[in-house]
């Protein structure tokens, strides 16, 4: 009996070491970075954006591993436009990006972010909590150990973009009291 509790508090011990989180926190942030890479293949934007005809512009805003994972994979060969990552700090640096990640680092300064970045072609991503409810397009949740997308529909729609049924069938749709206000 001794054995087994000392087995269950060493695996106890280990299961919430800061290693294992960052190990956790790392494959996430990969996991982040593949999808939001492949964010450009079910995603459409407006005429006046111009289309993305031989390149996209991925902009993070912040601090956070993202930005690393992001690196290695903008440069691959096979991907269908000429991809360039941009680490901005400004807000006006944000008008030449195609998506914006939007770091946890930001929380603070979220609601002006999206202000800014209201009905413009630029998609939003970002791993803050309830980022999709606070007006935010696509929110990554981490759900039973995995990924999950969130996406808020009425903030897509009114920024003139246009996402694949493919990619809102594998998401929660978010609808916020500000959306359906206006349905």
């Amino acid at each position: 009996m001794k054995k087994q509790l000392s087995f269950l508090l060493i695996a106890l011990l280990i299961a919430v070491s800061p290693v294992v989180y960052a190990q956790d926190q790392a494959s996430a942030a990969r996991i982040k970075a593949a999808y939001i890479n492949q964010f450009s293949h079910f995603v459409q934007w407006p005429g006046s954006a111009g289309s993305l005809k031989n390149s996209l512009s991925i902009c993070v805003l912040g601090v956070e591993d993202v930005s690393k994972e992001l690196q290695p994979l903008t440069q691959v060969a096979d991907n269908d436009f000429d991809v360039k990552l941009h680490v901005v700090s400004r807000l006006e640096k944000i008008d030449r990006c195609n998506m914006l990640y939007i770091a946890s680092s930001e929380n603070g300064n979220l609601e002006a972010v999206l202000n800014y970045v209201n009905k413009k072609p630029i998609l939003t991503i970002s791993s803050i909590d309830d980022f999709a409810s606070k007006g935010g397009m696509i929110g990554f949740v981490i759900a039973g150990n995995k990924v999950r997308l969130e996406i808020n529909r009425g903030t897509v729609k009114k920024s003139g973009l246009r996402i694949s049924a493919r990619l809102l069938e594998v998401s929660k749709i978010i609808e916020t009291e500000k959306n359906k206000e206006r349905k």
